[in-house]
């Protein structure tokens, strides 16, 4: 079985076109929450009495990457947007070069805790799970609703930092939507503080990068591999390139 954070192991079986086809389904809202479940109910053989939304994130997503690497192998292709021109290149990325931090290898993991700001806010927060990210996309519909909604991705990386605090100064976050705009009252490096301190203790995947030369100005570019549609398909470009050096 492949291991989770906490120990425990869970069996996953190969994909198959039907699951692309749901999952496809299931990212129309770019809900991660709804892609990340819908993947883990399919593919997730053993056990089936997991509460997936206890998980931390970084689980559910090495067991994806896990899956993926399985049906398909180590390379994916990749859309990688020139930081030059925007012109778009495709890349490949060999998800065997990808790092695997586990728990016992970050200093005094925990998977909660007390941290003390630049401002001298003291916070107990606790790292991602999938509740949290359940939260998150139910906030984002509920402020685009209110016409609340600025930037998406700005305010979804805004949230996601919220979910996971549960004090501040000793007093109890009352809803995600409040911790939102408390948030937007602090200062950057207080924001940046807590994203770094998440950073250092979340155990999980470091994704590999995709580096392309840009086929409209020749620069140099590179991309984070994402969980798109090229994700969840066997890699074309490898493929090819090795028929070219037959």
């Amino acid at each position: 079985g492949l291991p989770l954070i906490d120990g425990s192991c869970v069996r996953v079986r190969p994909m198959c076109l039907g699951d692309r086809r749901e999952i496809a389904a299931a990212g129309k809202n770019e809900d991660t929450y709804l892609v990340y479940k819908k993947m883990w109910d399919m593919l997730v053989t053993e056990p089936k009495n997991l509460n997936v939304d206890s998980l931390l994130v970084p689980d559910v997503a090495y067991i994806i990457y896990m899956s993926r690497i399985l049906t398909y192998g180590h390379m994916v292709d990749e859309f990688v947007p020139c930081e030059t021109c925007d012109a778009i290149t495709e890349g490949v990325a060999d998800l065997s070069r990808m790092k695997i931090v586990r728990a016992s290898d970050i200093p005094a993991y925990q998977a909660s805790g007390q941290y003390h700001l630049p401002s001298g806010r003291d916070v107990v927060f606790h790292l991602p799970t999938m509740n949290d990210e359940r939260r998150v996309q139910s906030a984002l519909r509920e402020m685009e609703r209110d016409g609340a909604l600025r930037d998406k991705q700005m305010d979804r990386a805004y949230l996601r930092r919220a979910s996971l605090i549960e004090e501040i100064d000793s007093n109890p976050v009352i809803n995600i939507r409040s911790m939102f705009d408390n948030m937007m009252k602090w200062r950057d490096d207080d924001y940046d503080a807590l994203r770094d301190r998440v950073m250092e203790l979340e155990a999980g995947i470091e994704a590999e990068s995709v580096p392309a030369t840009c086929n409209k100005c020749n620069s140099a570019t590179e991309a984070s591999v994402a969980l798109n549609p090229q994700f969840f398909r066997a890699s074309r470009l490898h493929i090819g390139s090795m028929g070219d050096r037959k």
